[in-house]
C-alpha cells in the first residue's frame, strides 16, 4: 500500500486503477489525486497469431513513472511461467528509460496457445491472447494493420533470434 501526505488522517488509503488515491475516513470517501503508476503494454496485442514451430516473441514494455519495476513476471493463463525448468523458453529483460521484457519460446506448439500476462512488480499488468496456428493459411497471421511505427516481420524476428543465440552461447553446459 502506498502512502501520501494528503492521506495522513485517513483510516485507509489505496491507489486505484489509473492512479487515483482513494482515502476512506470515518465519515467520507475522498478521491484525492492521480498517482503515477507504471503500466505495461504487450506489443502487437491483444491477439497474436503464430505458426506451429515458429519462434514466439512476446514483448512487454513498461512505462515507469516514477520508478522502474524491480522485476516483471510472465504468466500463461494464471500460472507463473517457470522458464528455468522449461527447455527452449527464455525471458530477457532490459531496463533503461523503459523496461522491456521479452518472453521467447523456441518452437510454438498448440499447447502454447492462450492468455499471456506480463506483470511488473509495481504496476498494472497487460495481457494478450496467443493463437498457435496449425496448417492455417498465412493470411490469418497478425500484422500491424499498416500502422506507422510498427516492426517489420524481419526486424521482429532477427533481434529476438540474436538475443536467444547469445543467451544460448553463454549458457553453462
Amino acid at each position: 500500500m502506498q502512502e501520501g501526505p494528503a492521506c495522513a488522517c485517513c483510516c485507509c488509503c489505496l491507489v486505484l486503477r489509473g492512479g487515483v488515491w482513494r482515502c476512506v475516513l470515518a465519515s467520507a470517501v475522498l478521491l484525492i489525486s492521480r498517482a503515477a503508476v507504471p503500466s505495461a503494454t504487450i506489443l502487437n496485442g491483444p491477439e497474436i497469431h503464430v505458426h506451429r514451430g515458429s519462434l514466439i516473441n512476446l514483448t512487454c514494455v513498461v512505462e515507469h513513472t516514477p520508478e522502474r519495476p524491480l522485476y516483471v513476471v510472465w504468466y500463461h493463463y494464471n500460472k507463473v511461467i517457470d522458464y528455468e525448468d522449461l527447455g527452449g523458453v527464455v525471458v530477457v529483460t532490459h531496463t533503461g528509460q523503459k523496461t522491456v521484457s521479452q518472453l521467447l519460446v523456441k518452437r510454438a506448439e498448440p499447447s502454447d496457445s492462450g492468455k499471456y500476462t506480463c506483470q511488473p512488480s509495481n504496476g498494472e499488468a497487460a495481457f494478450v491472447m496467443l493463437h498457435v496456428l496449425y496448417g492455417e493459411h498465412p493470411g490469418a497471421l497478425q500484422t500491424n494493420g499498416g500502422r506507422r511505427g510498427g516492426v517489420s516481420r524481419t526486424e521482429g524476428v532477427v533481434a529476438p533470434l540474436l538475443t536467444l543465440l547469445l543467451l544460448l552461447l553463454h549458457a553453462p553446459c
